[in-house]
């Protein structure tokens, strides 16, 4: 196998040294990120003329994202803009396709509105002035009502903390393990999100639910009657895996009655005209576990007199496994108004239409009914965020991109025929740089088990040539990388790096067995894994074994803390919002981790287990020059994470540098600031030429 690999490079040399030499592009860099446009959210009109869709741009003045609402005619054109604000996202048609309701957010208000558009002439007016602000909303079928999320009007009045203390406190009094969320902000369980009601024409608002937990939409029934709705009512519920219920209400007499008790969570789904339903969620398994396969379930008709339960839910997907929803990472994303999916019964409603992933690709699919037969609708090596479509399934729009461009809006009916670009905002910025398309390669870890891993070849690519590596970690850990684009390492390969990205066990997309093996062991073989990678890729001859670096988030950084704790080829790492010390993250991440997820025990019951497997307590080990890099708000990996591991290292002599972002949070890669992203890829970059190709690099850069 290497003797015919090594064969082919040395054909692929000659053919190229024969040539003439081609001119190569421009490099790809990190400023260039504030070049880019996406779309997001294409939303079909129901007559199928139109896409509505979100179109997003870095404002570098403000340091944030503006985005408006643009329609393209499906027919194909020249997207046009229709509404004039900066922070406009979330397109919705009336069933009639005459008018689009959206949500709008000041440049001087800190809430999002509800607005609605009328395309036949007039101007975008404000429906809610909601205090609180709205989030998503749905037309009834017959477009006389809209229904939409909300917190409820009311604040909380000022309190003392004591009845001698005789002023208000601004302390927050928590009683509940789960009491923030990833941005920092403390959960107001008296406050929860509820269902509330409007009309086109009227300003004034309704609130639907009463039962004080957090509601979300499903859908109207397809006569307009009826609202369907989620909600976990149980007490206590981190010490079990989701479970959320479905509820039905009748919006004219407001009683509430419960419809489907499964044992799971229900992320969407919509209602036939026969009363099935077809649903994103999954059916808990009996044992608690940290990989958990969503599934696409088939209920109904509901009844009034008694819930459905587990063994009245088929899962349509039951043969299929690997995931149902997007599991590929990326930094080329929406940053903002992105938009999701929900499940679509064909029109002869003998298939759902879901997004699917497998083996590092996402992709459209149509999935019988009732046979449960997966075939993808799209072309396969595509990375597909979401879709919808018109009334009759006969037009589907799909936020579709791949490793060498974000992704643009395609147009495709519900076999896949007639496929063609909608949107190509990017296309004339990156016919100006080189762009390194994702290769994918499979080869054998230490036990045998086949590995994938995507390969980047750099900028000024020869066969016979020995470039650096840099290793990329992906976070989840339960995602994967695949066709799907990476500003990062675009820059990267256009700095002369070879970039492999790999997906070890743990990995989604692969299936339940692949992604559930880290369940006890992480990290385990997924480390074994990463290293057979770079091995295999040395084999092939161009990198050189001895300018390598490793780096990765999350998860991702972890692994490569852990990684040059055991392993001590690589010259640079760069860890990024990591974990370093599992008895603190236990006690600040802002989830809870009462149910089994990498541990056997809690840390009172087994602490002995949590720092065998912190990196921070093995530093000694560590030899890598070691870049640290978190942000401030990172409620996910709090900063403590960071300075353990950056504390250690100093308090051994050894080489590392901290590098903080200030207000930003977990997804600074992929949704923080413009500016900032630009700084964190170019820290990143810097850091590995200073140790890997000799170039400079300051401590105190900003």
């Amino acid at each position: 196998m290497r003797s015919v690999i090594r064969f082919g490079l040395v054909v692929v040399a000659l053919a190229l040294t024969a040539g003439t030499s081609l001119a190569v592009k421009p490099p790809m860099t990190s400023m260039d990120l504030l070049s880019y446009q996406w779309v997001g959210d294409p939303q079909v009109s129901p007559d199928g003329q139109f896409v509505a869709f979100t179109r997003v741009v870095p404002d570098s003045a403000s340091n944030q994202y503006q985005s408006s609402l643009y329609l393209v005619r499906t027919e194909g054109g020249r997207p046009f803009r229709i509404t004039q604000g900066t922070m406009d996202t979330t397109p919705r048609w009336s069933p009639d396709s005459q008018s689009l309701c959206f949500l709008r957010k000041g440049a001087d208000t800190e809430s999002r509105q509800l607005w609605i558009l009328p395309l036949v002439g007039g101007e975008a007016r404000q429906i809610t002035n909601h205090a609180p602000g709205v989030g998503a909303a749905w037309w009834s079928p017959k477009g006389t009502h809209i229904v939409f999320e909300a917190t409820a009007l009311t604040e909380d009045p000022p309190r003392s903390l004591s009845p001698d203390i005789p002023w208000n406190s601004d302390a927050a009094v928590v009683t509940e393990p789960y009491f923030r969320d990833a941005g920092g902000n403390i959960l107001d369980k008296n406050n929860p999100t509820h269902l509330w009601i409007t009309t086109p024409n009227e300003n004034g608002v309704e609130q639907l639910t009463e039962v004080e937990q957090d509601h979300a939409m499903l859908s109207w029934s397809p006569d307009g009657s009826t609202v369907f709705y989620t909600r976990d009512d149980r007490e206590d519920p981190w010490f079990r895996l989701d479970d959320q219920n479905m509820f039905a209400m009748n919006h004219l007499q407001r009683k509430e009655v419960r419809v489907i008790d499964i044992d799971g969570p229900l992320y969407a789904g919509t209602v036939n005209k026969k009363g099935k339903w077809a649903l994103w969620g999954r059916k808990n398994p009996e044992q608690d576990k940290t990989y958990l396969q969503d599934e696409i379930l088939i209920a109904g008709p509901v009844r009034k007199d008694a819930p459905l339960r587990n063994h009245d839910a088929q899962v349509l997907t039951d043969g299929y496994d690997h995931d149902i929803g997007n599991y590929i990472g990326t930094d080329g994303g929406t940053p903002v108004g992105q938009g999701g999916w929900r499940p679509l019964w064909s029109a002869d409603e003998k298939a759902v239409f879901a997004v699917v992933s497998e083996r590092g690709k996402s992709n459209l699919a149509r999935i019988e009914y009732p046979e449960g037969r997966v075939k993808w609708i799209t072309p396969g090596k595509n990375c597909v965020f979401s879709f919808s479509a018109d009334k009759e399934r006969k037009k589907f729009a799909v936020l579709m991109g791949d490793s060498k461009r974000p992704a643009d809006i395609w147009l495709l009916d519900g076999h896949g025929k007639g496929l063609k670009r909608l949107t190509n905002f990017n296309d004339a910025f990156l016919s100006t740089r080189h762009i390194s398309g994702a290769e994918e390669i499979t080869f054998e870890s230490i036990d045998g088990a086949l590995i994938q891993a995507w390969l980047y070849k750099p900028r000024d690519y020869v066969p016979w040539k020995k470039y650096p590596l840099v290793v990329q970690i992906h976070g989840g850990p339960h995602i994967a990388y695949g066709e799907s684009y990476f500003h990062e390492f675009q820059t990267l390969a256009s700095r002369g790096y070879v970039v492999l990205a790999v997906n070890p066990r743990g990995s989604a997309t692969f299936g339940d067995e692949f992604a559930s093996a880290i369940q006890y062991e992480y990290p385990g073989n997924d480390i074994h894994d990463i290293l057979y990678g770079v091995d295999f890729v040395l084999d092939l001859g161009f990198v050189n074994p001895s300018r390598m670096g490793v780096t990765g988030g999350s998860g991702g950084g972890y692994l490569t803390n852990w990684i040059i704790v055991k392993d001590h080829r690589f010259k640079a790492a760069a860890t990024q919002r990591c974990v370093s010390d599992w008895l603190s993250f236990y006690a600040t991440t802002d989830f809870t981790m009462y149910t089994p997820f990498w541990f056997k025990k809690q840390p009172w019951e087994d602490p002995m287990e949590y720092i065998k497997r912190s990196p921070a307590y093995h530093a000694a080990s560590i030899r890598t020059p070691l870049l640290i890099i978190h942000s401030e708000s990172d409620q996910r990996t709090p900063i403590n994470q960071a300075e353990t591991m950056f504390r250690a290292l100093k308090g051994l002599k050894k080489e590392t540098v901290m590098v903080r972002f200030p207000n930003e949070q977990h997804g600074l890669s992929r949704n923080g600031s413009p500016k900032r992203r630009v700084e964190r890829n170019e820290v990143i970059a810097n850091w590995f030429d200073s140790k890997l190709q000799g170039t400079g690099f300051s401590a105190d850069a900003p």
